[in-house]
């Protein structure tokens, strides 16, 4: 029966297996995500936005944080509170900043950008880090078609970006918009109307220790002396700033810029060599760290350099090279007039909600399935293994009595001088004994006499509990030959030597059991050691042969009957 049992059991649970199976490989026919997207699945977004960013910002593994974005971006609901809101416009940006610096992936980085802005807008406020997005947006569209009015609009996002950021104590935003706002001031030439945004960066900026702190605090000034033409200041200040940015791919553009605007101090010095030096070193970043867009400021600047040194057929490699990447990045060109496609935005939100609505109600019901069945899988083997604890429990009970009542026979059976009781044995067994000692002279009375002589030395403890205890040995007690012993001892007792020996020894370790007050303190290794046995595993095969029981088991009981 209770092989049955657990046959139906592991039926059940390869039936259950099988389904679990079937449904997560539906669930990924039809783009379900996986199981590491539904580990954070239930995570709050505060929590997942701060992994994300630990990923991003720490540990560099943009598409793991990409993913917890993606996850807090995808909650979005009308409805929701203005706080979930913020959380939403953070995630956005977030994903805009990487689909768009890392993967190069301007549809997916624009198509984020816009949810930002349209949440934004709901909430009737603009972020710092959104600021920053549009600036960068709209010089990355500039910077396409080379169109002036977007570099201005680029740059005054910049610099709402870095007021904004300071104000709401967003440093790491605050940080990028300032370098951002550097660069592109010096290209526009409106770097002067930047010196609000520099006193205001210089007094409210609260991790000044920081890397990314020091390496603006230098940019600036290596910008500022080159405008003001102290070109051997600004070429210290810009050495200065190479050394500060470690060469990791995290930091891999800021070091490179550092390199491009050493350089472009050193052609205004007409330090050519030097100045192609510096250039070389900012392709080794791009190359070493695959930033294939960046490559296209250096072959830029390698340009200008061989235009001013006269290395014609050098400058129109360089162009050459320059033109190629563009094109390359035109295959990704976004509109100019970024946001007049509301029509555009508001298909792609409703796409988006209906293939997320589909996704999760078929998620949901997968796994409802699977949990369901899961837990009644569980119940099931929770009652089996309750039902079977109760039975063993009452079986054992059973035992350790009848161990108790057959003891208590036996005490009395050697108080009355009377030969105790065998178990019962087969009738075959009883033949095959009668049948091998049938040439015996032994009568009915020396049998009775050996029977009884046998008993009483069994009975005493002190002589069974000798390890070297034999039936040679008790048939030296009681003077009789050894065979004679074997014979009674095989017709009377219905066993062997052995067998009745450690049947002696087992009723007296009961009797060591069944008495904690005296034999409390000792383990079941000492008593089996006490009672003649060599090892712990052969006491208890023969207590578990005689009693039913294992010595552990029969002790609990024992315990348990005592109030103990």
């Amino acid at each position: 029966m209770i092989n049955y049992r657990i046959r139906s059991i592991r039926m059940l649970f390869v039936i259950l297996m099988t389904l679990a199976a079937g449904a997560q490989m539906a669930h990924a026919a039809k783009g379900g995500r996986s199981d590491f997207y539904q580990k954070y699945m239930s995570r709050p977004s505060e929590e997942l936005i701060r992994i994300g960013k630990d990923y991003r910002l720490r540990k560099n593994k943009p598409d793991s944080a990409l993913l917890f974005f993606t996850i807090v971006a995808g909650r979005y609901t009308p409805n929701m509170s203005a706080e979930e809101k913020r959380e939403m416009v953070e995630a956005l940006n977030m994903n805009y900043f990487i689909y768009s610096f890392t993967y190069l992936n301007y549809p997916k980085a624009y198509e984020n950008l816009l949810r930002a802005h349209t949440i934004s807008k709901e909430l009737g406020e603009t972020s710092a880090a959104l600021y920053f997005n549009l600036g960068s947006m709209y010089q990355l569209v500039a910077g396409q078609g080379r169109q002036w009015k977007l570099y201005s609009k680029a740059l005054d996002c910049y610099r709402k970006g870095v007021r904004l950021a300071l104000a709401k104590k967003d440093m790491p935003t605050a940080d990028m918009a300032f370098t951002n706002m550097t660069t592109l001031a010096d290209v526009v030439g409106e770097f002067a109307n930047t010196k609000k945004e520099w006193d205001l960066y210089r007094k409210a900026h609260t991790k000044r220790n920081t890397e990314h702190y020091k390496y603006n605090i230098t940019l600036y000034e290596g910008t500022r002396l080159k405008i003001a033409g102290q070109l051997q200041k600004a070429a210290e200040a810009y050495g200065r700033l190479i050394d500060i940015v470690p060469d990791t791919e995290r930091n891999c553009r800021r070091r490179a810029l550092a390199f491009v605007e050493a350089a472009e101090v050193q052609r205004l010095l007409h330090h050519f060599d030097q100045g192609l030096a510096l250039v070389a070193e900012a392709e080794k970043l791009y190359v070493k760290y695959k930033i294939g867009d960046g490559m296209q400021s250096v072959y830029q600047t390698y340009a200008i350099f061989y235009e001013d040194m006269g290395r014609k057929a050098d400058y129109d490699r360089s162009m050459y090279r320059y033109y190629q990447i563009n094109d390359s990045l035109k295959a990704y060109s976004l509109p100019s007039n970024v946001f007049n496609m509301g029509l555009n935005e508001k298909v792609i939100e409703l796409n988006q909600e209906m293939d997320g609505m589909k996704e999760r109600q078929t998620q949901h019901r997968i796994w409802l399935i699977v949990a369901v069945l899961t837990t009644l899988f569980f119940v099931i083997i929770l009652l089996v293994v309750m039902r079977e604890n109760r039975e063993l429990r009452r079986r054992n009970l059973a035992l350790y009595h009848r161990s108790l009542e057959v003891l208590k026979s036996d005490e009395m059976a050697g108080k009355q001088r009377k030969t105790v009781s065998a178990p019962a044995v087969e009738e075959n067994n009883a033949a095959t004994a009668s049948s091998k000692y049938h040439h015996s002279t032994l009568s009915d009375a020396d049998k009775d006499r050996i029977a009884q002589l046998v008993q009483q030395v069994m009975e005493q403890t002190e002589v069974i509990i000798q390890p070297d205890f034999t039936v040679e040995k008790l048939a030296q007690n009681i003077s009789t030959g050894q065979k004679y012993v074997s014979q009674v001892i095989n017709e009377t007792f219905k066993c062997n030597f052995n067998t009745l020996l450690g049947r002696y020894r087992i009723r007296e370790a009961c009797r060591h059991f069944n008495d904690p007050q005296r034999y409390g303190s000792y383990t079941i290794e000492s008593i089996a050691r006490d009672l003649g046995f060599k090892s712990r595993s052969n006491f208890a095969t023969t207590f578990k042969k005689h009693t039913g029981l294992n010595p552990s088991e029969y002790l609990r009981l024992a315990k348990e009957k005592n109030g103990l």
